[in-house]
């Protein structure tokens, strides 16, 4: 009898054995997948950091350029001091108004008139509006 309970033990101690090592290599299997895993992540942590970095220096120079042509236009867009304080300015524009009148003025009467072709009539309807409407 103390035979088969010693021969019991020797079996059920080579199957814990052997239940055990398998226990133990699935365990060494996943510390390995997760050491991969926890290098995947920082590869792509990585990967983020770099991308981060590049996207914020292009935005930055963006940022700066536009920054840049905004100060120069609006520089552009202000009226010098000496040309606020010309006394002839307001001459000036009084000048250009006449000129715009004595044009269509003189569109009207080339139109009425028939000396012009119609499509020198058109060509001189087509400065009009192009130029004198920018004004």
């Amino acid at each position: 009898m103390k035979k088969i309970i010693v021969m019991l033990a020797v079996c059920s101690f080579g199957f814990s054995a052997k239940a055990q090592s398998f226990e133990i290599q699935q365990l060494l299997l996943n510390w390995e997948k997760l050491t991969q895993f926890k290098k995947i992540l920082q590869n792509m942590y990585d990967g983020y950091k770099v991308l981060h970095a590049g996207y914020t220096t292009v935005k930055d120079i963006s940022e700066g350029n536009f920054n840049l042509h905004k100060t120069f236009l609006d520089g552009l867009m202000q009226v010098s001091p000496g040309v606020k304080k010309y006394k002839r300015i307001a001459d000036i524009i009084n000048y250009q108004v006449q000129i715009v009148k004595e044009y269509k003025a003189a569109y009207n009467r080339f139109k009425s008139n028939q000396q012009f072709s119609v499509q020198e009539i058109d060509y001189l309807g087509r400065f009009i509006k192009i130029y004198l409407n920018k004004a």
